[in-house]
Parts: structure tokens; C-alpha cells; sequence
């Protein structure tokens, strides 16, 4: 054990002599590592951190992806979390902005202030506003939310060293769009918001180059653009994010085999809400429940209720193994004083 330790001690020596010798950071040509002359005290700690949010340190999460969209002023809460290309919290006082297809969101939140220890700091990441239901509500079943913040383009760090160079790989940020449409492309006269502008100089990151996705990195680190929107530059772009959530109303409710016929023992049924123009299967209100019931038998459904995990519609096993070839077991969707139902005939 005592000669593990020393190796691992060794180790770590090793690597901050490296980056001592070798210099890092986020401004390209500007080393930001330094040494570790003080260990042990906070004079000693490396400096890494560029403060500049990347494009690949975004993260936008939501609580309620279904709220309930048969009434106004049902809510759910919209969360964004920022790092630098070090993984370190972005400076306190960041403004977020966003905007949604439908509903009301508040405009901007702004990152909090750290205040002393590791959990203060983790809470300074991030900042969170609210998706209210009330009209619009879009016709195709789908609130689309996108957030932005001044940052710059996420890249491939070849040699390692903390920072951007000359020739290395990077994802480009043209002009952001909202997805209303959810298909990662910008539909004229379709996603109805554009943004470039951000200061009184002009334009970050825009010009006339072909904005090229590179399939094969992580999806936060290929922004969403406007075709023909790039400038063929690393450099500043609008760091963005998107994310997607449902127009559930119970007032439309459905429920469907996943398949064209029942199991021998058991079925899988998906239960949606149907959207205004009846062409997208959204997920149903979370908090929603399915029950069975059988004639001579007791059939089991799992899960029984939909949970706020996603805005696709859920899918949910139904078990009958104990009943009759030809018996019916009835399944029922609900929410509130709404229902659906379905009948399965045994085989």
C-alpha cells in the first residue's frame, strides 16, 4: 500500500511538472497553466480555467417535459449549466437567454454568485427559468426552447495543451435558430427565431461558410445553425442549447399496441396525447396512470404511472399470463377525469 502511494505521488508530480513545462489555458497563444511552486496552499492550485463558456460545456435539462397543457399556468422548471473548456465554473453574473415556441419563458436567468466551498461553486454552473402553459400552444405537439450565452466554438485539443491552435479541428457556430420543428435543420418560415447580433460591433462567429456538423462528435459540441451562416473561424460564437417538451392535454389521449398483434403472455402499449393537428404523439401529462382489469383473470401494467422523463409517449407492459386464450383485458389511460381505452383480446 505504502509503495502505491508513493507511485501515485510520483505520478502526480510527473504530470505538474508537464503542465508547468508545457502551458495551457483557452486564449489562443496564452499559456494558463502555472506551476504547483506552492502545494498545499491555494497560491499552489494550477490555473486552467479560461472563464469563457465552450460550446461543449452547455447543458440544458428540464423537470416536467409534460406539464399540463389543458390549462394555463401549469409549469415546469428550465435549467442550463455552464463550464469553461476546463470543466470549471463560468464567472458569477452570466446571462442565459431563451426563448420557446409556446407558452410563456421567462427571458434570462443569471449564473449565482460563489460563495465559499466545493457544493457553492458546483451551484454557481448554472441558473434556471420557467415554462408557463398559455397560449400559443403549437399545433404540432412540440415546445421548442433554445438558450444562449456569449462563449466560444468547442475544438479538438490535439496536443493537449489548453488551448486552441492553428489547424485544429473545430465545431462551427453560424447563426442560432429555434428547432420548432425538432429536426436539427432551419426550415424557412417553419422555426421562427434567428439570432446573430450580440453587441455593438456586429455579428460573433457569422459570416457566409457552409456550416459543416460533424456527425461524429457530441451532439452539444455541433451547434444547431442557419445554413450558410459560418465563418470558417475559431473564435466567439453564441454558445446554445436546445431542448424539447410536450403539449400534453389530457383532452386528447390515445392508446395503441406497439405491435400489430397481441403478445401470447403479454402486450407493450404506448400512451400518448395527440397533438391540435393530429399529426405528433406527444407523451401524456406526468402523473398520468394505467390500469388493467381482466374477466376471470388479474392482469398486472407496468409502469402504472408516467413519469416526467421525456416528451416522447411512454410505453407501458401489460401482463396477462394467467389469463384465458380468448378472455379481454382492458387497459385504461388517465388523467384527471380523462381517460382512454383499449381492449386486448388474449390469444
Amino acid at each position: 500500500m505504502i509503495q502505491k502511494k508513493m507511485k501515485l505521488a510520483v505520478s502526480m508530480l510527473a504530470v505538474a511538472s508537464m503542465l508547468s513545462a508545457c502551458g495551457g489555458g483557452g486564449d489562443a497563444g496564452t499559456p494558463k497553466y502555472t506551476s504547483l511552486a506552492n502545494a498545499g496552499t491555494n497560491e499552489g492550485l494550477a490555473s486552467v480555467s479560461t472563464g469563457k463558456v465552450t460550446q461543449k460545456g452547455i447543458s440544458i435539462s428540464v423537470s416536467d417535459f409534460a406539464p399540463d397543457w389543458s390549462f394555463d399556468g401549469s409549469s415546469t422548471r428550465v435549467t442550463v449549466r455552464l463550464v469553461d473548456t476546463a470543466g470549471n465554473p463560468v464567472p458569477p453574473g452570466v446571462k442565459v437567454q431563451f426563448s420557446a415556441s409556446g407558452g410563456a419563458i421567462t427571458k434570462f436567468c443569471t449564473t449565482g454568485t460563489i460563495t465559499s466551498g466545493e457544493s457553492a461553486a458546483r451551484d454557481s454552473t448554472g441558473c434556471s427559468v420557467t415554462l408557463t402553459t398559455q397560449d400559443p400552444r403549437p399545433a404540432n405537439g412540440i415546445v421548442a426552447i433554445v438558450a444562449w450565452v456569449v462563449g466560444e466554438e468547442a475544438y479538438y485539443d490535439s496536443n493537449s495543451n489548453g488551448r486552441y491552435d492553428a489547424g485544429e479541428k473545430f465545431f462551427e457556430g453560424g447563426e442560432l435558430f429555434r428547432d420548432d420543428d425538432a429536426d436539427d435543420i432551419f426550415t424557412p418560415g417553419v422555426d421562427g427565431l434567428r439570432v446573430a447580433a450580440v453587441d455593438g460591433t456586429g455579428n460573433i462567429g457569422v459570416g457566409s461558410a457552409t456550416c459543416v456538423r460533424d456527425l461524429e462528435a457530441a451532439p452539444n459540441e455541433r451547434p444547431l445553425s442557419v445554413d450558410n451562416t459560418c465563418d470558417g473561424v475559431w473564435g466567439p460564437t453564441l454558445v446554445r442549447a436546445h431542448a424539447y417538451v410536450s403539449v400534453a392535454d389530457p383532452r386528447r389521449l390515445g392508446l395503441a399496441l406497439t405491435t400489430s398483434n397481441p403478445g401470447a403472455t403479454s402486450s407493450d402499449v404506448v400512451f400518448y396525447s395527440r397533438s391540435l393537428d393530429g399529426n405528433v404523439f406527444t407523451m401524456a401529462p406526468t402523473g398520468s396512470t394505467v390500469a388493467v382489469s381482466g374477466s376471470g383473470c388479474t392482469p398486472t401494467v407496468t409502469p402504472e404511472t408516467v413519469s416526467a422523463t421525456g416528451a416522447a409517449p411512454t410505453v407501458h407492459t401489460v401482463n396477462y399470463a394467467g389469463c384465458a386464450s380468448g378472455s379481454k383485458v382492458l387497459v385504461t389511460g388517465s388523467s384527471g377525469n380523462n381517460f382512454t381505452n383499449l381492449e386486448i383480446t388474449v390469444p
